[in-house]
């Protein structure tokens, strides 16, 4: 269960096979994995946990930008890890933080 969400985090290399083999079979990753992917993932502490891809942006730079501001809040985000080789972004963001000017 700890492996599959680092890889989905971008903490731990992805391995497809043996992501889809586990959800074959763990209903509490396959509710995390959507909480995830439908930007709900929430923390204790009020903390909401985002990937962002380069294929959801217009274009590469508007896709850097999630460095600089989450852009599903618009506030500073904490960039988590930076996965070139599958264009994503692991951002961290308090959505009640005050929103970061353009």
């Amino acid at each position: 269960m700890h492996n599959f969400r680092l890889q989905k985090l971008g903490l731990q290399r992805e391995d497809e096979n043996r992501i889809i083999e586990h959800l074959e079979t763990c209903e509490g990753c396959k509710d995390w994995l959507y909480n995830l992917l439908n930007d709900v993932l929430d923390s204790e502490d009020g903390l909401i946990i985002h990937l962002a891809y380069a294929k959801d942006f217009n274009n590469e730079e508007e896709f850097k930008q999630v460095k600089n501001k989450c852009p599903f809040h618009g506030v500073k985000g904490n960039v988590v890890t930076i996965d070139e080789k599958l264009k994503k972004i692991t951002v961290v963001c308090n959505p009640n933080s005050i929103p970061t000017e353009n």
